[in-house]
Parts: structure tokens; sequence; C-alpha cells
């Protein structure tokens, strides 16, 4: 596994500017660790389902719990994730 993303001095200097907002992209496995606490208002995802979609490795597991609770620290209180399922695998 590859070391994670450092986001961390643009996401500082985001929060400093009048900037409205600021899209980050990666594994959120490897980008959320370098966001900080309570930062962010919105997280939109559309994780993999687990099933394997057209055999794609990418889709053949689901998050883990330990990345969930990394939505949540990151998330400011009132904040809102907009979170894509499948029908098959949305409660695991």
């Amino acid at each position: 596994m590859s070391d994670p993303v450092d986001h961390g001095a643009a996401i500082l200097a985001w929060l400093a500017s009048t900037d409205r907002y600021l899209i980050l992209e990666g594994d959120s496995a490897k980008v959320a660790p370098s966001i900080p606490d309570a930062s962010i208002d919105a997280i939109v995802a559309d994780p993999p389902a687990g099933i394997a979609f057209m055999g794609k490795a990418w889709d053949a597991f689901v998050p883990q719990p330990r990345l969930w609770a990394e939505v949540f620290r990151v998330l400011k209180p009132g904040g809102h994730v907009v979170a894509f399922a499948g029908t098959r695998t949305q409660d695991l």
C-alpha cells in the first residue's frame, strides 16, 4: 500500500481563504488522515458496493468501519454525507 496523500497544506490554505469550496480527489482511506477534524461541510461518495461489478477489482470489497469513522471525524457537526449504496450490501 502506498503512503497516504497529504493534502494538509492545501486544506489549511483553503480554510484561511474566502474560496467557497475545495474538491479533494483520491482514495479516501489515503486522503482522509490529512484532513483536520470537523473541517468538512459535506461529503459525496460512491464507495465500492462489494459486488465486483463487471468483474472489477475495485468493487470487490465494502469499506470498513474505520473509513466511516474517518468520514465522521472530518465532518463538521450538522454536516451532510451523501453515500450511494447497492441494495444488496447497504447494511454492511
